[in-house]
């Protein structure tokens, strides 16, 4: 969910002309397949069954995820169409969540992709302001060589 913190901290990154993006890559070990938060359309995490329930009525693609664990954060779910070969069943017509992991949306919320995970959340200038920026300085050097 998106709080004055999240808030706060998406407008420091724009004062700074930073974004938010990740570095490495897919490992495919399953992992995030195992460990999922769920939300609602109002962005709230899922925290109840009740809750799970009204979101399956909206959404009944989603029952391929099965409730493994609550923490502190909500219900953990996992998604029963991975593999033994810690691989998606129907990867090309898997859910739109999916196909968003990881999410930008994560650093917003102080979620972060797990330990396990090839993907690291990082946060720094735009690769178009740090182009547009040396692109800048290749003119001047050629206006000042001349």
């Amino acid at each position: 969910m998106l709080t004055i913190r999240s808030l706060i901290s998406y407008l420091k990154l724009k004062f700074k002309h930073h974004e938010v993006y990740f570095e490495g890559q897919c490992l495919q070990c399953g992992n995030c397949c195992r460990h999922i938060y769920l939300f609602e359309n109002s962005g709230k995490i899922i925290k109840s069954r009740r809750q799970f329930n009204k979101l399956l009525k909206k959404h009944p693609d989603h029952d391929r995820f099965e409730i493994v664990a609550k923490d502190n954060g909500g219900l953990v779910f996992k998604c029963n169409w991975l593999t033994e070969e810690d691989t998606c069943k129907d990867h090309e017509n898997r859910l739109q969540l999916c196909r968003n992991y990881p999410s930008k949306v994560m650093y917003y919320t102080n979620f972060t992709t797990g330990e396990y995970c090839g993907y690291r959340l990082k946060t720094g200038a735009s690769f178009s302001k740090v182009l547009t920026k040396e692109c800048k300085k290749a003119e001047e050097l050629n206006e000042n060589a001349d």
